[in-house]
């Protein structure tokens, strides 16, 4: 969908390994005040730091979008039927989440476990695993 509205989108290896980092400091960051149970001075200052590489990016983005300008691209005009197809598709995506969830749930009672471990391994494997072979597929 972001490739609808933003056209084709290239990234190189140094702006994957920066990002890629910074995604996975905010991850244990995000898991470290989890089991810490409260937002410190410590927590601010990190989210100050966080806001101010989000700002970096943005300026960046400005930056890299002014010196392509000059190239003349022309984006290319949404068609209806595009439109329509992208709707649908969040549609269905919305309907097939939530069956998944309350299948999910349904399992987990008639197996007996928690829906808890249900939601966390079971749906989390399930979701994972068409993403990697689309990635595998298309590599």
């Amino acid at each position: 969908m972001c490739a609808i509205f933003a056209g084709s989108i290239t990234a190189d290896a140094r702006n994957i390994v920066r990002d890629g980092i910074i995604t996975l400091a905010t991850g244990l960051i995000l898991i470290f005040f989890m089991a810490w149970g409260h937002i410190t001075r410590m927590a601010s200052v990190l989210i100050l730091v966080y806001l101010f590489y989000l700002w970096l990016l943005i300026k960046a983005q400005k930056q890299y979008s002014d010196g392509n300008k000059k190239k003349n691209f022309k984006k290319k005009e949404i068609t209806i039927k595009e439109l329509l197809l992208v709707i649908l598709g969040i549609i269905g995506l919305i309907i097939g989440c939530r069956i998944l969830v309350f299948t999910g749930t349904e399992l987990a009672q008639l197996a007996g476990i928690s829906e808890m471990i249900m939601g966390l391994f079971i749906l989390s494997i399930g979701t994972s695993i068409p993403e990697m072979m689309v990635t595998i597929t298309s590599a």
